[in-house]
């Protein structure tokens, strides 16, 4: 569409020639229903794809529950386990289609917008591509950072979920020995230890988001000044000036996809760590090879 609009202006509205001004409102409305028919069937098929997934995913967890050996259910919480196969399954579930997305549409929108930059104006494209290097360095220090804060509230949900279901799992034995008061101080612990955990996530995400928000303003500026003083000499049209600044504008969206994909893959990268640790664990008793199967009566 931008490129679509700067032959509209140079040679449509500059030129008043509307035959050029109509074949260019035709294209573009041709492109509109193109796009909006295939983010569809990309939404849906992503949504498709990651379901499947992740019901395999839960399978094979509840799957290697059954297998482990009774000494393991001594030392691990209940709850916690249900936190694996619930809690960390859904944010992977979010890693997943989300980062399907961004790698079948975002990626290629990227390297559509980048050719139709320099397509446009090479001199310009290279002024503006300064934006890559640095929103790439703010995405490397982010995970850095993040992965460890998204790593300890993965830690602070399954202990609260451990303690509500050992809690409600045996409140009769909590009510029978007069232990209501100190559940519920433990849980206040738990909930504030989530609390404070939780924003401190929400604390470093907001820094990075304002950070990456300055990028754009700051772009646009630059290519204002430089574009400008280029048409003043007479050596760009307006047309091009237009459409290289809207351009511009939507190399933010799949950068802002791949931050969003950054944010995703630190916290199902926290949560697959703990999904991991999981299926690593080892039953300590096995069937001997060659055992026979024991048929019920």
């Amino acid at each position: 569409p931008p490129y679509v609009a700067s032959k509209a202006i140079d040679d449509g509205i500059i030129k008043k020639d509307l035959g050029e001004l109509d074949v260019a409102l035709v294209v573009l409305a041709i492109a509109v229903a193109v796009y909006t028919l295939t983010s569809a069937a990309q939404t849906y098929a992503s949504a498709w794809v990651a379901q499947r997934a992740l019901a395999s995913l839960r399978t094979r967890i509840f799957a290697h529950l059954q297998a482990l050996s009774p000494n393991f259910y001594d030392r691990t919480q209940t709850g916690a386990l249900v936190s694996r196969i619930t809690n960390d399954v859904e944010q992977i579930e979010n890693l997943v289609s989300v980062g399907l997305t961004v790698i079948a549409g975002g990626v290629l929108a990227l390297v559509g917008t980048i050719v139709a930059m320099f397509l446009l104006d090479a001199g310009l494209a290279l002024i503006a591509l300064w934006v890559f290097p640095a929103s790439f360095a703010a995405m490397a220090v982010w995970g850095r950072v993040a992965r460890p804060l998204y790593r300890r509230t993965r830690d602070t949900i399954a202990d609260l979920s451990a303690d509500l279901q050992e809690t409600v799992g045996g409140i009769r034995i909590v009510r029978t020995f007069g232990q209501e008061a100190r559940h519920r101080k433990r849980f206040a612990e738990l909930n504030q230890r989530d609390g404070r955990a939780q924003l401190a996530t929400n604390a470093a995400s907001s820094a990075f988001s304002a950070a990456m928000s300055l990028l754009p303003g700051l772009g646009v500026t630059v290519i204002l000044i430089v574009g400008g003083l280029q048409v003043k000499d007479g050596t760009e049209s307006i047309g091009v000036v237009v459409a290289f600044i809207a351009y511009f504008q939507r190399l933010f969206a799949p950068l802002a996809q791949l931050r969003s994909l950054a944010s995703f893959y630190t916290q199902g990268g926290a949560a697959l760590d703990k999904i991991g640790a999981l299926l690593a664990e080892e039953p300590t008793i096995r069937e001997l090879p060659g055992a026979r199967e024991l048929v019920g009566a």
